[in-house]
């Protein structure tokens, strides 16, 4: 038996209720750390990479396992809404030039300012205990085209790149986000592009805070990867490993496949993703994209983070 519309309803009501509840015991709780953090400097990592790369999984796995003062996954977004850093959602946006251009810096943004913008956000997010300096700073897309501004704002930060097989990337651009759907697949191709050219332009001026990482080497080599990250990123294996919410497998946004507060790593996505796309569009996206690839894939070996092609 069904139920009655009244049931469903105060079904949804309640859940809305919840849903209000939760945030207004986020605001309170991120007052609180505010408070105990005021003054407090971080140093932060800033993972960069493309929606859909891997982004998540590398922060996230970040956060757990090393002595990290926080995480944040959405940075971009969790600024404030007066920040010239702030960006709204994806779907918000009609095109991809439209939010392209919302990404990148002007010549009237300051950097005293978004500095403090940001550490007011790490302040409100900080969890670990009073010596530990690094921070997570998770932006997709904007941490690829903001590298420079980022750097300039907080000059003793490293950056984290994280790519993955672009036919891979821009399939699940188009899965995952309305405004890419809706858009010319050419342009797609043309976003990624321009992204991580952005990047590798601004890191030419500071490599040595700069470590590629391939996300198939990622999946593949999860606990050598994230062990040799920590070594080159200074930070040390915490005592106990964050929680994270339960989270189901699937090819869905953000970090998937959480059980028991394990983060369990999928290593098919990539042959979803090419089960997707038709011949004509995987060759379309090689031709393109195949050289710059090659680019990351170099800049990965050379961080000692590439993979070999084989499964282990």
């Amino acid at each position: 038996m069904g139920s009655s519309p009244e049931t469903n309803v105060i079904a949804t009501g309640l859940r809305r209720l919840r849903l209000e509840i939760d945030r207004v015991a986020s605001r309170v709780q991120q007052a609180g750390r505010r408070r105990r953090n005021a003054g407090r400097l971080f140093r932060p990592i800033f993972v960069a990479g493309a929606i859909g790369s891997g982004t998540s999984l590398l922060a996230a796995s970040l956060g757990q396992r090393f002595a990290v003062a926080g995480v944040a996954l959405e940075s971009a977004r969790d600024v404030s809404p007066a920040s010239c850093l702030w960006v709204d959602r994806v779907m918000s946006f009609d095109s991809i030039r439209a939010y392209e251009e919302k990404l990148s810096p002007r010549a009237d943004w300051s950097v005293v300012q978004a500095r403090e913008d940001l550490l007011d956000l790490y302040r409100s997010r900080a969890s670990g205990p009073p010596g530990v300096e690094a921070f997570v700073d998770k932006g997709p897309n904007t941490n690829l085209v903001r590298a420079g501004f980022l750097a300039e704002a907080f000059p003793d930060a490293h950056f984290v790149l994280i790519f993955r097989d672009p036919v891979a990337n821009i399939e699940g651009f188009r899965r995952k986000w309305l405004t890419f759907a809706e858009d010319r697949f050419e342009e797609s191709i043309r976003f990624w592009a321009a992204i991580h050219e952005t990047f590798l332009e601004h890191a030419e001026l500071f490599p040595e805070r700069c470590v590629s990482v391939e996300y198939e080497a990622l999946v593949e080599r999860y606990d050598e990867v994230l062990s040799g990250l920590a070594a080159r990123l200074g930070v040390e294996k915490s005592e106990r490993r964050r929680g994270i919410a339960a989270r189901d497998v699937g090819h869905g946004r953000g970090l998937r496949g959480v059980k028991r507060g394990r983060i369990q790593v999928a290593r098919d996505a990539n042959a979803h993703s090419y089960a997707t796309l038709g011949e004509a569009e995987i060759a379309q996206v090689r031709n393109r994209l195949g050289p710059l690839h090659a680019r990351l894939r170099a800049a990965s070996a050379a961080s000692g983070f590439a993979w070999d092609g084989r499964e282990t």
